[in-house]
């Protein structure tokens, strides 16, 4: 459970009142052994950002020769396979009304502290008001406040949380978020002919429930923007983030070829940079930026961002016209709303020092991409030094000597039956949550004989013939089955197991083809 920074971090004043009172910024917000610049730093890059107009994607096809289309098509192409993100101009939302939702957002920010706690987020909520989560006393803030809403599904909207002052707010943010909705679905279709695809290939994978979520972000001015950022440098999870920048304060950056790119203001222009889940779904083609927001000494920035993210249910992949043998699926995220079961067997053979097995489940199997004369377990019962392919280079670490356990980490223990009568337990999953993040669970209420039981049609399938095992084979364009890494560069260093790789839940999309029918009781221990 992430925790508000308040509850973790002893700050007599917010952001807003030190950048007030010109303090010097506490610790807690100093980035420490890097060098960051402030957005009046000339040394970030001034190289052309790219401005689309995407006029030319939903107009009648009559009102644009052909070519120009195309021509503007192969520039969003270019744009998202390269930096991930672009200037919209021909958006049809006037810049008056741009205008307006800045202004409501200046507005709310400029309330008195008081009336803003009225919205302000719950310890294990995500939207309403406030500052940074905190999941690590180690952690480095981020010099801002937001204000973080859902607008779709409209069902899902809070209202409670959102501002009744200023008293138009919650009018201009409705008509804002459906307007943003038309010009996502512009770009999720542009992006599609783009690549050849039937042009609702990525609004498909969005569903009918899709997810739009709402961040307003408020910058106070920094007496230290040389040791201070507004927003740490990160990718954002969505499928397209949609950010109307302030009107006249630059502070967004964007990392392409390693340097730092500055994001010109344009007023009427809208930011468009794709998330992690447009990334998986274009199979590797598009990309996802890497960006960070600087602070200013003299001057505040707001911004408001809309993310866009498929309905809760669905699993995000690649579509499968951007998949075949020569471009494998490159990743796959499965969402909350879905759980997947992987089976996995490291090999005796990891013994060697240059083998290194590592945790990916819920990630993507397969057995191609590198030609191999032998399986992993082949060579681990004759005893084969591993090939190259799965040598860890320029990196060192030392095998677990299990006769050794004084040198073993211990990891936190908790009894789950006790979390809800327990505070001593419930403290104890807090605090194994916020440093290591895992723990092994006990009084789960399974019998052990049950789980040896599962252990057991684990090893059995695992120690099957080779040709036996190939049955359940997972295909080139399919996340399911047995397999092992999927090779998305010849420079990958593959992991020294495999895999077999189900979904068990919900029960409708169980692909029985692929749980083995050997050993006999492999399918039954699933209803015990």
């Amino acid at each position: 459970m992430a925790l508000l920074a308040e509850e973790v971090v002893s700050l007599s004043k917010s952001v807003q009142e030190m950048s007030v009172d010109g303090d010097e910024p506490p610790s807690h917000y100093i980035v420490k052994d890097s060098f960051i610049g402030s957005a009046d730093d000339p040394s970030p890059s001034l190289c052309p950002f790219p401005i689309l107009d995407i006029s030319h994607f939903s107009s009648p096809s009559s009102s644009f020769p052909e070519t120009e289309v195309d021509k503007e098509l192969e520039k969003l192409k270019l744009a998202l396979s390269s930096s991930g993100c672009f200037q919209a101009i021909g958006h049809g939302i006037s810049s008056s009304f741009l205008d307006k939702v800045r202004d409501v957002t200046k507005q709310f920010f400029a309330l008195p502290g008081t009336e803003k706690q009225k919205y302000a987020r719950a310890v294990n909520e995500s939207e309403g008001y406030g500052s940074d989560r905190i999941v690590s006393d180690k952690q480095v803030l981020d010099w801002s406040h937001r204000l973080t809403l859902r607008v779709f599904p409209e069902d899902k909207r809070r209202f409670n949380l959102w501002p009744e002052n200023p008293y138009d707010f919650r009018d201009i943010m409705d008509e804002y978020a459906l307007k943003i909705k038309v010009v996502t679905d512009v770009v999720f279709k542009a992006m599609a002919r783009s690549l050849n695809l039937e042009e609702n290939s990525f609004l498909n994978e969005f569903g009918d429930q899709a997810l739009m979520q709402a961040r307003f972000n408020f910058y106070p001015s920094c007496s230290r923007p040389d040791l201070v950022l507004g927003v740490k440098p990160h990718t954002d999870r969505s499928g397209i983030t949609v950010l109307l920048q302030d009107r006249e304060v630059e502070g967004l950056q964007v990392l392409v070829d390693d340097k730092w790119v500055k994001v010109p203001v344009i007023p009427h222009a809208l930011v468009i940079n794709l998330g992690d889940q447009m990334q998986i779904m274009s199979n590797g083609i598009f990309k996802s930026p890497v960006h960070r927001v600087v602070t200013n000494s003299e001057k505040l920035r707001i911004s408001v961002a809309l993310f866009n993210e498929p309905e809760p249910e669905n699993e995000i992949r690649a579509v499968d016209g951007l998949v075949d043998e020569n471009r494998p699926r490159t990743a796959v995220q499965t969402t909350t709303g879905q759980n997947s079961f992987v089976c996995r067997t490291s090999s005796q053979a990891a013994k060697h020092p240059h083998c290194l097995t590592s945790n990916m489940a819920g990630m993507p199997l397969a057995s191609d991409g590198v030609s191999l004369s032998r399986s992993i377990q082949e060579m681990s019962m004759n005893g084969d030094e591993p090939p190259p392919e799965f040598y860890v280079k320029d990196s060192s670490f030392t095998h677990t000597d299990y006769s050794d356990l004084s040198a073993s980490i211990s990891v936190p223990v908790i009894d789950i039956s006790l979390l809800l009568s327990s505070k001593d337990e419930l403290e104890k999953l807090r605090q194994a949550l916020s440093s290591g993040g895992c723990f092994q669970a006990i009084g789960h209420g399974i019998s052990n004989s049950f789980i040896d039981k599962v252990r057991e049609v684990a090893k059995q399938f695992f120690g099957l013939p080779q040709e036996e095992k190939q049955k359940y084979s997972r295909a080139v364009n399919e996340v399911q089955g047995y397999g092992h890494d999927l090779i998305v560069s010849e420079k990958q260093v593959l992991d020294w197991n495999s895999r077999l790789f189900l979904r068990v839940f919900p029960e409708h999309q169980r692909k029985l083809d692929l749980w083995p029918e050997n050993p006999n009781n492999f399918r039954r221990w699933r209803n015990h």
